[in-house]
């Protein structure tokens, strides 16, 4: 099970640019009902998405283990800091 757990961690798939479980950001939908009954739709971008260069993605953000600290952490925080933990 240790095995299993190690391995678990170390192999995973992930959109390299945007750091996220690849597919994994999806529009917000929201509806509002009106006074007068009707419904209105919003529909609303990913905001990492629709701007170039954006890290605010609403999908799912891979983690790695850091064996050190024994915890795991979300990759684009080391990808950000150059490599360094934090």
């Amino acid at each position: 099970m240790e095995l299993a757990d190690i391995v678990s961690w170390n192999i995973w798939q992930m959109d390299g640019l945007k750091f996220v479980v690849p597919m994994s950001c999806k529009p917000k939908v929201t509806k509002e009902t009106l006074l007068d009954g009707t419904v209105e739709t919003h529909i609303e971008e990913c905001l990492g998405c629709s701007k170039k260069g954006n890290r605010q993605h609403s999908g799912t953000y891979c983690k790695v283990m850091d064996w050190n600290t024994g915890e795991p952490v979300e990759f684009r925080s080391i990808a950000e800091n150059g490599g360094g933990h934090g």
